[in-house]
């Protein structure tokens, strides 16, 4: 098989010019991922806060911080009113730790007084 004249590097050209948009989506992704783990982190310390806040001398405050993973501890806090509990974390941009900003997500929880805890 002989070349074609002129098709020399052209398929390294193509590779090039595809890193781009292949670079953009993985870092959508990755910010997807980031945004879910986080949302599911928050929504399991405000539940947990609420159980604390359901039981006598638990402290509502130290369950969501506990439930929270380290990531996520630095820029959390959280908001406790009776049984409801809402809690705001920073998510990072790209990599915790790295300092290129963040964004917020909040997520509440009241579970139901059922009237079994004393």
């Amino acid at each position: 098989m002989s070349r074609l004249r002129g098709q020399d590097g052209a398929l390294s050209a193509e590779f090039v010019a595809a890193i781009g948009p292949l670079m953009l989506v993985l870092v959508f992704g990755w910010q997807l991922l980031l945004f879910a783990a986080a949302g599911n982190s928050a929504a399991h310390a405000a539940r947990n806060g609420s159980r604390a806040a359901g039981i006598s001398g638990a402290s509502c405050n130290t369950a969501v911080a506990d439930a929270l993973p380290t990531w996520l501890r630095a820029g959390a806090t959280a908001n406790c009113m009776g049984e409801r509990v809402t809690v705001d974390v920073a998510v990072p941009i790209l990599f915790p730790g790295m300092g290129l900003g963040s964004f917020t997500l909040q997520r509440t929880a009241q579970l139901p007084n059922t009237g079994l805890v004393p």
